[in-house]
C-alpha cells in the first residue's frame, strides 16, 4: 500500500486520506511512511519504541510525546498480540476532526467538515473529556475505542450472550488482561452489531462501573460498519459494510 496521500482543499473542506493496513483487529494506518495506530481510548499521541520524533499528521509536523511506559513493557505488549507500530495517535490529534474509517476501502479520511449523506445512522457522540462515548439502543453508555481488538463489558454480562473462547488482550493501562470471551448482539442508533467481548480486571471495572461506563466497544464497530466519528459535530455516523 501507498503512503499518507497529499492533503487537497475541496470547497474549503480539507481532506486527509490514510491508508488502512489490512488487519482485522487493530485500525493501523500508513502515515507519514510510518505504521501508526489510531487509538480514540487514548488521550495523548506517543512515540514507540524505535519511532520517529516528529510525524506529519493532518498536515502539519508533530513532535511526539515519549511515553513514560517502560520499553519493556511496551513490547511485552507487542510480542502479545503479535503486532507492532511506531507511534500511536491518540485523542489529543484525533478529536480535532471528523474521521470515517473504512474497512471495505481500506481507507482513514479526515475531514474539517462532514457532508450530509442518505442511509447513515447517526447517534451522538460525547468526546469533549476524553474518549468519545455513545448510547447503545439499551440505554448503557459506550466507550468507542478504536485501538482496541476485542470490546468489553463493564458489569453483569448480558443473559444472552455465549462464551465462544478465550480472551487475551493487552492494555496500555491495565497490561496483559485474559477471561472468557462472550458474544452478543448488540443495538446502536437501530443496527444490530456483533460484539465479542471479555471481561477487565476488577480494578478497572469498578472505575469504570463508577464512571457510568457499560461498555468498551472496540474493532466490532469497524469490522461491521463504515464509521464516521464527526468528534467537533459531536455525532457518529454507520453505515453497514455490505452497502
Amino acid at each position: 500500500m501507498s503512503n499518507a496521500k497529499t492533503a487537497t482543499q475541496v470547497a474549503e473542506n480539507k481532506i486527509y486520506t490514510y491508508d488502512l493496513l489490512d488487519d482485522d483487529r487493530y485500525l493501523l494506518a500508513q502515515v507519514d511512511g510510518q505504521k501508526v495506530l489510531l487509538d480514540t481510548g487514548c488521550p495523548w499521541t506517543l512515540k514507540m519504541p524505535g519511532g520517529p520524533e516528529v510525524l506529519n499528521l493532518l498536515g502539519q509536523p508533530i513532535r511526539l510525546r515519549h511515553s513514560s511506559l517502560s520499553r519493556s513493557f511496551m513490547e511485552e505488549g507487542f510480542d502479545l498480540l503479535n503486532v507492532d507500530f511506531t507511534a500511536l495517535v491518540g485523542m489529543d490529534r484525533i478529536g480535532r476532526i471528523a474521521w470515517t474509517f473504512n474497512r471495505k476501502t481500506h481507507t482513514a479520511v479526515a475531514t474539517t467538515g462532514v457532508p450530509d449523506e442518505d442511509g447513515v445512522s447517526w447517534v451522538p457522540l460525547d468526546a469533549l473529556n476524553g474518549p468519545p462515548i455513545c448510547k447503545l439502543d439499551d440505554g448503557s453508555e459506550a466507550i468507542v475505542d478504536t485501538g482496541a481488538h476485542y470490546s468489553y463489558c463493564i458489569g453483569s454480562v448480558p443473559r444472552t450472550a455465549k462464551v465462544v473462547g478465550e480472551f487475551k488482550d493487552w492494555n496500555i493501562l491495565w497490561g496483559a488482561v485474559h477471561s472468557p470471551l462472550w458474544e452478543y448482539r448488540a443495538k446502536i442508533g437501530g443496527q444490530s452489531f456483533l460484539v465479542r467481548f471479555g471481561r477487565l480486571p476488577a480494578k478497572a471495572e469498578s472505575v469504570l462501573a463508577w464512571m457510568g461506563t457499560g461498555w468498551i466497544i472496540g474493532a466490532d464497530l469497524l469490522r461491521q460498519f463504515r464509521v464516521t466519528m464527526d468528534f467537533p459535530g459531536g455525532q457518529m455516523g454507520l453505515r453497514p459494510n455490505s452497502e
